[in-house]
């Protein structure tokens, strides 16, 4: 729909209502056989979880229908989860996207005030740790744990976390392998979308200059020539 392709939007409905429907009886995404290892696992199902949710209510906000009672209420489970600081970065790097997007539907200020603050724990989470969800992802996982970020932070708002932009988009550019791909399919797909997204590439490079200060003197200037 996103491509200017001509979708019904009872179609769009019908596959919102499925993704609804596949939840587990605890109310998460559940991947069920789509995995064959740590598919029962908690930790992949909340990322999994604010990962549809946030599928879910792009979907319906593209139709300007109303959030329907239970996804009002899986709105309310997954900022609880937040509430509780969990320590799993890509559970609350899915999560907090999810629900940037729903905050931007509803125009929710206090919502997207409380991801605001989340931010700061949630880039605590990916420089103290490591996230490797299943044995196949390898660092695959922290690609992907980076690049989430990176596409909320801009969606949520970019301008304030410009720092953090670069240090996200610095590490996506320096995992790359030889032949310009990340060490997996689903890495290089969401690593190249979190990169588009954030600008990476699209701005014309122009001459500047780069000042070094230490106790606010400057000790060295270096012009930078593009060409």
């Amino acid at each position: 729909k996103r491509a200017g392709v001509g979708v019904r939007a009872e179609a769009v409905v019908r596959a919102a209502d499925y993704i609804m429907s596949t939840r587990s009886t605890e109310g998460r995404g559940a991947p069920g056989g789509a995995y064959f290892w740590e598919k029962n696992a908690p930790e992949t199902d909340w990322a999994l979880s604010g990962d549809l949710f946030g599928t879910v209510s792009a979907a319906l906000a593209s139709l300007d229908k109303k959030p329907s009672k239970e996804l009002k209420g899986v709105s309310r489970k997954l900022q609880e989860y937040l509430a509780k600081r969990p320590e799993e970065a890509s559970a609350v790097a899915h999560i907090t996207a999810g629900l940037v997007v729903f905050a931007r539907w509803q125009k929710d200020k206090k919502l997207k005030a409380t991801l605001e603050k989340a931010v700061g724990y949630l880039l605590t989470l990916k420089r103290q740790g490591y996230w490797e969800p299943h044995w196949y992802h390898a660092y695959g996982g922290m690609v992907e744990l980076n690049a989430t970020i990176l596409d909320m932070i801009h969606a949520l708002n970019p301008s304030a976390h410009q720092s953090v932009q670069r240090e996200l988009v610095t590490y996506l550019l320096s995992t790359r392998e030889a032949w310009g791909a990340w060490h997996n399919e689903m890495g290089t797909v969401t690593a190249i979308k979190a990169l588009l997204k954030a600008g990476a590439g699209t701005k014309r490079e122009v001459p500047s200059t780069v000042t070094v200060q230490v106790n606010g003197k400057t000790i060295a200037t270096v012009k930078v020539d593009p060409a």
